[in-house]
């Protein structure tokens, strides 16, 4: 019982990362017997940088960027539409008709990027709140390289980043170093770094 506890006393904080991690990744993989840890690499993990919450709120916003530039984009060919069918007086029915229906589109777009707008402007607020905020120590990032098997039978390399509680007892969050979620969210975190 002693060198046992002793042993579980002794681990280091990578390989403790690492246990919580194997046991973790088991639930997302496809042919789970199949892992072979690779590389991990530890590091603190501080507030607001590195919260879940923070990595969410980057990506909607990315997203609702794109989301944003869609509808002007639409809203601009809308509104070219409606100078084309717009006539005189003595324009046939036909053209009033498709004239009428590109204002609707247009105006239905113009409400929809108006939401946007406000929900961007709701999420900014979100993040210069917490931008704000004093770092705090909350933890560790991992980076952990790994092979597995695909539903093919093929071995493939992944890569997975995780938050890990202060005393490397509890996985946080985990993305997929992959994801559009956690590409985008990286990409705005680094435009803000580099503006702060």
């Amino acid at each position: 019982m002693a060198v046992s506890l002793l042993m579980s006393c002794s681990k280091s904080p990578v390989d403790k990362a690492n246990e919580l991690i194997g046991d973790d990744i088991q639930k997302i993989l496809i042919i789970p017997d199949s892992y072979d840890p690779v590389e991990t690499i530890l590091d603190s993990a501080y507030a607001p940088y590195d919260t879940p919450e923070f990595l969410a709120l980057t990506y909607n916003i990315a997203q609702m960027g794109i989301e944003l530039q869609g509808y002007k984009d639409k809203a601009k060919l809308a509104r070219s539409s409606m100078s084309i069918w717009e006539g005189g007086p003595y324009s046939s029915s036909f053209a009033q008709n498709e004239y009428q229906e590109s204002k609707a589109e247009y105006e239905q777009l113009i409400e929809q990027q108006k939401n946007v707008e406000q929900r961007l402007t709701k999420s900014g607020e979100e993040l210069k709140e917490l931008l704000q905020k004093e770092p705090e120590f909350i933890g560790f990032k991992a980076i952990h390289r790994y092979r597995a098997e695909n539903n093919a039978g093929n071995v493939l390399m992944g890569s997975q980043f995780y938050i890990l509680n202060k005393d490397l007892t509890e996985v946080l969050a985990s993305y997929d170093m992959d994801s559009d979620e956690y590409i985008i969210s990286q990409e705005v975190i680094k435009q803000i770094t580099q503006l702060n």
